[in-house]
């Protein structure tokens, strides 16, 4: 009898250890299947984000391009804009700094190709002949 009880026990485990097995190994198998497919969906979906993310940005860039282009068009088909005097040339590209931040610096130059103005917002305003004096002051202080 106890040699029965032994062997009904023993059965009763392997049925049991088998019962575990078969129940958990789909199991696991899922959970390992829906983990990776999990992880391809959520790069899809960052990918797509990011992708809409640089879409927009490329917009806004461009618009902002079209923008800086379209006023610079003003500016040069503006009548006899470079045949102004300097005075009026430096007035009317201060107010475009102040009204416009996205211009640090404006140069004109005249028909000849020579830099007539030059305005930064870093430096102040300046021709060519007065960074050419400075040049040469600096020049003779050295010598």
């Amino acid at each position: 009898m106890k040699i029965f009880n032994f062997i009904r026990k023993k059965l009763l485990y392997k049925v049991l250890v088998l019962l575990l097995l078969v129940s958990l190994v789909p199991v696991v198998f899922i959970r390992i299947k829906l983990v990776y497919d999990v992880k391809t969906s959520l790069k899809k979906e960052a990918l797509k984000i990011q992708i809409g993310i640089a879409e927009r940005i490329a917009d806004n860039i461009n618009s902002y391009i079209e923008e800086v282009k379209n006023i610079l068009y003003v500016i040069h088909k503006s009548e006899d804009f470079v045949l102004m005097k300097v005075e009026k040339q430096k007035y009317i590209l201060n107010n475009l700094l102040n009204t416009y931040s996205m211009f640090m610096e404006v140069t004109v130059i005249d028909t000849t190709g020579k830099e007539r103005l030059n305005i930064s917002r870093l430096e102040g305003n300046t021709t060519k002949n007065d960074f050419l004096q400075h040049f040469d002051k600096f020049y003779k202080k050295k010598q």
